[in-house]
């Protein structure tokens, strides 16, 4: 006689990849069961400030006009001191970085007092990025 047995589930393929993600599964769960549960920030209060509104500038004015508090740390006016006509706003403060956008002569910019050969400046259409000192011509207030 002929021995009949079928094959046990949990020895055959999908019986094993049953199994496995069972374990997995498992595994997961317990992970997210026992983990420290992580800090979360209290949701900040509805503002009840009115959103502030841009302001339209003149085309003759040197600097755009920019929310009060960026206001305060760009407050000098500035151009383009360049042979060429032009310099490139960097994007960190270094000749090899990458280029943000190009300023050209008689183009005004915003800009503060800083140390170092890089001074950081901020566009006309708002852009924040770096020049040399050496191309920067601070405008008399």
């Amino acid at each position: 006689m002929e021995d009949d047995k079928k094959p046990n589930f949990w020895s055959s393929l999908p019986g094993l990849l049953t199994a496995t993600a069972t374990v997995i599964t498992a595994a997961t769960g317990l992970f997210l069961a026992i983990r420290p549960s992580l800090p979360t920030e209290p949701s900040a209060p509805p503002s009840t400030q009115p959103a502030q509104v841009a302001t339209v500038v003149p085309a003759t004015a040197p600097v755009a006009v920019v929310a009060p508090a960026a206001a305060s740390k760009f407050n000098l006016a500035a151009v383009i001191k360049d042979n060429d006509g032009h310099t490139n706003v960097r994007s960190k403060p270094s000749a090899s970085s990458a280029i943000l956008t190009r300023l050209t002569a008689g183009e005004t910019f915003a800009t503060y007092k800083q140390d170092g050969d890089w001074w950081q400046v901020r566009t006309a259409d708002g852009q924040v990025g770096y020049v040399h000192i050496s191309r920067i011509k601070i405008l008399p207030q």
